[in-house]
This record gives C-alpha cells, sequence and structure tokens, in this order.
C-alpha cells in the first residue's frame, strides 16, 4: 500500500475510535490501536511508521521475526492470535505477548528453552 492510502485509513480508524469513545465516555487517548500487519509486506510496515503508528501485531512467528530483523526497535510488534509453546524462543526479545510478564515466567517455571 501506498503511504497516502495507509494514511488515509489510520485516520479512519482514528475518527471511528473517536466516535466510538465518544458513545461510550471513553477519552481516545486512552485507547492504543494495534496495526494487525500479518502478511502484509515490511514496505507497509515503513510507511506506517511514517503516519504515526508504531504498535503491530502479528500472529504468524516467522512473519514477526523478518520484521523485526527488517526494522528492530522502530515498531512494536505483539503477538496476537495462539502461539505453540515450541515458538515463544523465537520470539521471546522481539515482540510482547498479551501478557508479556506471565509468559516469561511459564516459560522459565517450565525450561522451555
Amino acid at each position: 500500500m501506498r503511504k497516502d492510502e495507509i494514511g488515509q485509513n489510520l485516520e479512519q480508524v482514528k475518527e471511528k475510535l473517536a466516535a466510538a469513545c465518544k458513545k461510550a465516555g471513553r477519552d481516545p487517548r486512552d485507547v492504543t490501536i494495534c496495526a494487525v500487519s500479518k502478511t502484509k509486506p515490511t514496505s507497509d510496515i515503513v510507511n506506517a511508521l511514517s503516519c504515526g503508528q508504531h504498535l503491530f501485531g502479528e500472529n504468524y512467528v516467522q512473519e514477526l521475526v523478518g520484521k523485526y530483523e527488517e526494522l528492530g526497535d522502530k515498531a512494536e510488534f505483539h503477538m496476537i492470535g495462539h502461539l505453540q509453546r515450541n515458538k515463544v524462543k523465537y520470539i521471546i526479545d522481539k515482540a510482547l505477548a498479551p501478557d508479556a510478564a506471565a509468559l516469561e515466567a511459564y516459560i522459565a517455571a517450565n525450561d522451555a528453552f
């Protein structure tokens, strides 16, 4: 996707978010947008970064690792969806899981490495 398309899409999401927050009586600044980047090329993530989006969700370990290797700490990745225990070692230093502290404690207790 081109940068202008991604920027327009992000603005639409932010507008919908603001409307939903207003309806629910919430402050939109208290809500974080996680852009799901699975199956998207790294160039789309770079374009989204330049539009101010920094949090991305991946549910394929191999894609997350590849994108992290290209982008490093420029983007924040979260693992979304099911994560197989045998793949945790590949992402533990690259992404956050929904409850990263609990996941790390579980791994340490079960000698997953």
